[in-house]
């Protein structure tokens, strides 16, 4: 997890298409969400289940195959969680983020 961030300096602040990966598992910005399952994420921390946060949105590196949550904790400070498109690193966590997280 990368951070602290001033609040609105990470993440984008334009639109998501219909085919983004946040669109496709139906992630809605501003709202708040809860860890569901443990994971970890590329930089090695753990994201314990009752973990919450606001999702501010979701940015894809075609280049290093990764997506990067945004999120505002509740001190208000924004982070970054880099997940990585590969077998042996975060694939099911991105393919089924869902079952990792859940509207509050």
């Amino acid at each position: 997890m990368q951070g602290p961030f001033a609040p609105g300096t990470v993440g984008s602040s334009i639109t998501p298409s219909a085919d983004s990966w946040e669109a496709q598992h139906g992630l809605i910005r501003g709202r708040r969400y809860s860890v569901i399952k443990r994971f970890s994420d590329n930089d090695g921390d753990i994201h314990m289940a009752g973990e919450e946060w606001q999702f501010m949105s979701a940015l894809f590196s075609k280049f290093d195959n990764e997506v990067t949550v945004c999120v505002r904790l509740d001190d208000g400070k924004d982070w970054m969680i880099p997940l990585v498109w590969m077998e042996n690193k975060q694939s099911d966590i991105i393919e089924n983020i869902q079952e990792y997280i859940r509207f509050e």
